[in-house]
């Protein structure tokens, strides 16, 4: 499998342009077959539940969902039903993260940013009808917030290529697989999708854009658009990157075949999870390293245990913001639960 290669700041624009042609001799040839079995594979995992699944529930599939099933099932349905509250700490990361998008969408598509980056955001936003406001924060993080969009704005004008003509660049186009006849959908908005494919080439590149550092949770969202891609067109992206404006840093991935399958199988595993617990199955505990700071812990014998075996451990550096350890970045890519994108974090929707 293709590993990703990371490329920190200070790239000129061609060099950013470069990392996302990659190198076109290497570009592996589409695998129908391939295509085909992965579709095979996720549609057995959709209907061992679906028939059981109450008939007027759709079982919503999405990036934050896949991870959040798999690492624990007993915390993912406690968010969905509003048990608890996030880290408020994670709100201006979200607000920012959100900002950028908009920033970043801007520049990939017009080439620029004016002199107040800020206003530009919060237009971006506001016209495509997920609009923010910063007044719901007090005035130290507001500005803070401010600050990180503006600073961010800075890397996008200096940093994004202008792109040649004909790219068939589109951001944020929302990707829908229909699995078990729409019982089961697969939803994902990715940032930045460029090029097109034809049924003898691969010709896709996936972009993301985040506005924290780099956090190894950001491949998997990769995985997880390069197989939405590949079930939509039939034929795989050749790669996919993210671009984490907090720390400048580019990660690539090449698409190959043995990504797909496994991403595929990860994906089969959530969509098991998910239908399982929306036909109304009780919901199974995963101990992991987030345990110490679940806010479940103190009713949870296996998270107690976990917590007990890696007493004085820190948080995962992947899990920023997931209350209370990691970078402190929080959900920071904008396209989360709470912007529109998906409805909720991929349970049971009606």
């Amino acid at each position: 499998m293709s590993q990703p290669a990371g490329i920190l700041r200070g790239m000129r624009r061609a060099d950013v342009l470069e990392v996302m042609r990659g190198d076109p001799s290497a570009r592996p040839a589409p695998d129908p077959d391939l295509i085909r079995a992965a579709r095979a594979h996720l549609e057995a995992a959709a209907a061992a539940w679906a028939a059981v699944v109450p008939p007027d529930v759709v079982v919503r599939v999405t990036k934050d969902a896949v991870t959040s099933v798999r690492r624990c099932e007993a915390r993912h349905m406690a968010e969905l039903a509003g048990r608890f509250e996030g880290d408020t700490a994670v709100v201006p990361a979200v607000l920012r993260g959100r900002l950028v998008d908009a920033l970043f969408r801007q520049v990939a598509t017009t080439g620029g940013i004016s002199e107040d980056a800020v206003a530009d955001a919060l237009a971006g936003c506001e016209a495509e009808g997920e609009p923010v406001s910063l007044a719901v924060l007090d005035p130290q993080a507001r500005e803070q917030v401010r600050a990180e969009v503006v600073a961010a704005g800075v890397i996008l004008a200096a940093g994004w290529p202008d792109l040649p003509a004909g790219s068939a660049a589109r951001t944020q186009e929302r990707l829908l697989v229909t699995l078990a006849g729409g019982r089961v959908v697969l939803s994902g908005r990715p940032d930045l999708t460029i090029g097109r494919p034809t049924r003898l080439r691969a010709g896709v590149v996936v972009v993301e854009a985040k506005s924290g550092r780099f956090r190894p949770a950001h491949l998997d969202e990769l995985r997880f658009y390069a197989l939405l891609e590949a079930l939509r067109w039939g034929v795989a992206p050749f790669r996919a990157l993210v671009w984490s404006l907090g720390d400048g840093r580019i990660e690539a991935l090449d698409i190959d075949a043995e990504l797909l399958w496994s991403e595929t199988l990860r994906v089969a595993d959530a969509i098991t999870r998910l239908t399982r617990l929306a036909a109304g199955e009780e919901p199974r505990v995963s101990a992991n390293p987030l345990c110490p700071w679940c806010p479940l812990l103190d009713g949870c014998p296996d998270g107690i245990r976990q917590v007990t075996l890696a007493s004085g451990s820190a948080a995962p550096e992947d899990q920023g913001g997931d209350g209370g350890g990691g970078d402190g970045y929080g959900d920071d890519d904008g396209d989360g639960d709470g912007n529109g994108d998906d409805g909720n974090r991929g349970g049971p929707g009606r």
